[in-house]
């Protein structure tokens, strides 16, 4: 019977086609590991430049060079700029943008790295990093460095309503995200 139930599983997966790398839950009943459908392969430049334009992001803006040891991304923030690293791994790259996109937002509309600062009260920058993960979080990504206690924190009143005008902060110029689907909570802002 599990046999036969595997078989009519494989043949409707067949039929439907392949499985994005990002779907496929590794062990999980039904995922590409299972069922033995080979996921398509993670294409690093393919997943940067699909997650500017669905930010709305200029990619002259964007910069892929060498950063420090343990650092993905860098957001300049008083130039409107970002920096990813071409050594990020493919599986982290959509993850890193939309971070360091977070960050953007964040000068966008406070006026300025230190205005960040400030309008979270927080001189260290603890609480800037922790809504710039939120954000992503809200936005799909799936690895947060700064939410290393976990991602539930993101679901209290004010991370929530933070990420969600950062995201729906329209900066003049730029395309904004027209409706986006907000991953944790599974409706349209």
């Amino acid at each position: 019977m599990k046999t036969t139930a595997l078989l009519a599983v494989t043949a409707i997966l067949a039929l439907a086609g392949p499985i994005p790398a990002e779907s496929a839950v590794p062990g999980a009943a039904g995922s590409a590991a299972t069922v033995g459908i080979v996921a398509e392969p993670c294409d690093w430049d393919t997943e940067y430049h699909r997650t500017l334009t669905l930010l709305g992001e200029n990619e002259a803006d964007w910069k892929i060079t060498p950063l420090p040891v343990g650092r993905g991304g860098k957001a300049l923030m008083e130039q409107q700029r970002a920096e990813i690293d071409p050594d990020v791994d493919c599986s982290d790259v959509s993850s890193v943008v939309k971070h360091e996109w977070a960050h953007l937002q964040q000068a966008r509309l406070y006026g300025s790295h230190q205005a960040v600062l400030n309008a979270y009260q927080d001189p260290s920058g603890a609480v800037m990093e922790f809504a710039a993960d939120c954000t992503a979080w809200r936005l799909g990504a799936t690895y947060q460095p700064y939410l290393s206690w976990g991602t539930r924190a993101c679901d209290e009143s004010w991370p929530r309503a933070e990420a969600r005008r950062l995201i729906r902060y329209v900066t003049p110029g730029l395309t904004p995200i027209k409706t986006y689907v907000d991953w944790r909570q599974g409706v349209s802002s």
